[in-house]
């Protein structure tokens, strides 16, 4: 198997080293879109070009309209796999397949939402503003789960409106701010977004707005996202 991304055929053995994986080589259809976004963390939007010995220049471009769309879908499959996870939680549960799924998405989210702020001009003055603030409460979460290893969900005491399993018992949650520790380098800006739309809210409702506020830009006219499925 391989798999032909920006003009770059990996082999399979290539994508699962990129991927971490560490099961058996035979993956399967269900393993593509996670092998996708694993090639499109090495081969998107900086492009290394190996000059003389181990000097290295790092080249900015462009992102590639594949590579945005590589990254759509991982955060799309990434938010299943997590509602897959947040399932099988329970009182009794420690809740870990769902902190890393949970982990995923914020990855995807922002690594998206990077290319939007930086190579979009229209995007802070037209793109939905509680969108944007809700991306930018996730920045904090990732950077929480990121740089300080932090537990960025919790349980609360039952399920929350609107809740689609009536057979749920817990709801997981962000984790509020200060029973996490305390960030090296704050971002006040994000801080505050997190604790004004994530913060002991239903990470599944968080991810959902997200994805429709994807969607939206994706049907704004002119924006990175819309130019990307245009081409």
């Amino acid at each position: 198997m391989s798999l032909t991304v920006q003009g770059h055929e990996l082999s399979l053995v290539c994508i699962l080293e990129i991927a971490g994986h560490d099961g058996p080589l035979g993956a399967g259809p269900e393993e593509t879109p996670r092998l996708a976004g694993a090639a499109a963390c090495i081969l998107g939007c900086h492009t290394l070009h190996s000059t003389s010995g181990s000097d290295v220049t790092d080249t900015l471009q462009q992102p590639d309209p594949e590579m945005l769309s590589a990254a759509v879908m991982g955060y799309y499959q990434a938010v299943q796999r997590f509602l897959r996870d947040v399932t099988r939680v329970t009182e009794h549960d420690d809740g870990f397949a769902a902190l890393a799924s949970a982990t995923e998405c914020l990855f995807w989210l922002c690594s998206l939402e990077e290319q939007m702020r930086e190579n979009d001009p229209t995007y802070l003055s037209d793109a939905d503003n509680y969108g944007r603030r809700l991306v930018q409460g996730a920045r904090w979460a990732r950077n929480q789960a990121t740089h300080q290893l932090a537990f960025i969900i919790a349980q609360s005491d039952g399920p929350q409106y609107p809740q689609s399993d009536a057979a749920a018992l817990v709801e997981v949650v962000w984790r509020p701010a200060d029973e996490m520790p305390v960030p090296k380098r704050e971002y006040q800006k994000q801080r505050e977004a997190y604790d004004q739309y994530l913060a002991g809210r239903p990470v599944r409702i968080t991810f959902d707005h997200i994805k429709g506020f994807f969607a939206s830009e994706q049907n704004r006219a002119g924006s990175l996202l819309n130019r990307s499925t245009m081409a």
